[in-house]
């Protein structure tokens, strides 16, 4: 996908990363790692990048660090801090495997609050698509976290070629509009 086609990331990235501390991630790389590359350098953040597809898998600044491997031994490296951030994620994307299986460990991870800054954000992207056999159902994390109160969560339908793309953020238990 061409990095026009992330025109949202790329307009609230410099807003996220103005009031929150952290680095970036990215689970699949493609269009969207130019958007991330470009923002993680102005504003000399790390930016975490994992794919399994060794022709994705290129370096391209000082402080972007690349994993070829699946995301589920990419979390584990995250997990060490020799290896991952050393502060928390203020912003990533999620666009790997597309299986609400696989995503909804990538999200029980990257989501929770030891890993996603206040503040933070969290695009999941094809979160209209349901393709049994390619086994595509991302929707069904989407909705999960539509459903759990401790998380704000928004789709864009029409971008991303119109597959749907979802920011997920916790919300501030202690804001002046939280409710339950």
């Amino acid at each position: 996908m061409k990095p026009e086609q992330w025109v949202i990331v790329d307009s609230l990235a410099p807003i996220i990363l103005k009031h929150v501390r952290g680095d970036l991630v990215e689970i699949g790389m493609g269009g969207s790692t130019d958007v991330l590359v470009r923002h993680a350098h102005k504003n000399n953040r790390l930016l975490f990048s994992c794919d399994i597809d060794q022709r994705k898998c290129v370096k391209k600044f000082s402080g972007h660090r690349v994993f070829c491997l699946p995301s589920i031994a990419f979390i584990e490296y995250m997990k060490d801090k020799a290896f991952g951030p050393a502060e928390k994620i203020a912003l990533g994307i999620i666009d790997g495997d597309h299986s609400s299986d696989v995503l909804g460990q990538e999200m029980a991870y990257f989501a929770s609050r030891e890993v996603l800054a206040s503040g933070g954000v969290l695009f999941l992207h094809d979160t209209n698509l349901y393709d049994r056999r390619r086994k595509i159902d991302a929707f069904r994390v989407k909705e999960q976290f539509e459903q759990d109160l401790n998380y704000d969560v928004f789709t864009w339908p029409y971008t991303v070629s119109s597959c749907g793309l979802t920011m997920v953020a916790h919300r501030d238990p202690r804001g002046p509009f939280y409710r339950r």
